[in-house]
């Protein structure tokens, strides 16, 4: 970072300037953020739309760093019979790896940020931007592929579109159903943040009604 930037050199959560957002220079030494905190969010109700990654391909999980691309969404969709106009303004679309399962197994792999699958920017720029969408979760730990750089969901989604991402989700029970056709792969997204003055994450546990 230049030495002679400011605060008002960065734009973040649905273009806000950092000077709205933070008191001292990038917010270090802030106790929260003045605007934007999740304390102001509400209760979340909205559609959920499932996309089976990892059963499109036919693995158990997606390799180390894969980048879920554009083709992957479409064909994943198609092959549970849904496509991108079932996707609208508001939904929060999910998307299964079965990286998760290293939480029972190997959380240290899990966790590892260098390694981590997740979605290529381009599935943000050229699919889900357009359609409006409030949330974009992921069993993986960063939504983004992080260790190859990739960061569409966070830069894009949640800085340009005011969006949010939801990590780490427990998507597993409602994908093996679905497969099955228990359960149909949309259904509806419920979710009380916990109301942290000032902070820009909250935990919880959502669920999903089907």
């Amino acid at each position: 970072l230049a030495a002679n930037m400011s605060n008002d050199d960065f734009v973040l959560f649905n273009n806000f300037k950092g000077s709205d957002v933070f008191t001292h220079y990038l917010g270090a030494g802030d106790d929260g953020v003045r605007y934007l905190g999740v304390e102001h969010l509400p209760t979340f109700f909205t559609r959920a739309i499932l996309i089976d990654v990892a059963g499109y391909k036919n693995v158990s999980s997606l390799p180390a760093n894969y980048i879920i691309t554009v083709d992957d969404v479409l064909n994943a969709l198609d092959v549970q019979a849904l496509s991108m106009e079932d996707i609208t303004q508001g939904d929060a679309v999910l998307l299964y790896t079965g990286w998760s399962g290293f939480l029972d197994t190997d959380r240290s792999t899990f966790l590892d940020w260098d390694t981590t699958p997740g979605i290529g920017e381009a599935v943000i720029t050229e699919l889900l931007f357009r359609t409006n969408i409030t949330v974009i979760g992921s069993d993986t730990w960063g939504v983004d592929a992080l260790g190859a750089n990739e960061w569409g969901a966070h830069h894009i989604h949640m800085n340009c579109g005011g969006g949010f991402i939801h990590e780490a989700l427990n998507l597993r029970e409602w994908v093996m159903h679905a497969r099955t056709s228990i359960s149909p792969w949309i259904g509806a997204y419920v979710f009380q943040p916990l109301p942290v003055v000032g902070g820009v994450a909250s935990p919880g546990n959502p669920i999903v009604i089907v």
